[in-house]
């Protein structure tokens, strides 16, 4: 039985942890895309005449 509770545990660990770099490349992708948009909106207001977006 401790065999089995061993084998249990270390899938459940594993399973565990790919779950977290899952959501943490999410949260990165989207805060990494939230960056750029600020970025963006900061350049497009200094000067909106050299960033034509039309």
């Amino acid at each position: 039985m401790k065999k089995y509770l061993s084998i249990f545990r270390i899938r459940f660990i594993f399973s565990v942890q790919y779950r977290i770099v899952v959501f943490s490349h999410i949260f990165t992708g989207f805060l990494w895309g939230l960056m750029q948009t600020l970025a963006y909106a900061v350049f497009y207001q200094t000067n909106p005449g050299s960033f034509p977006m039309t």
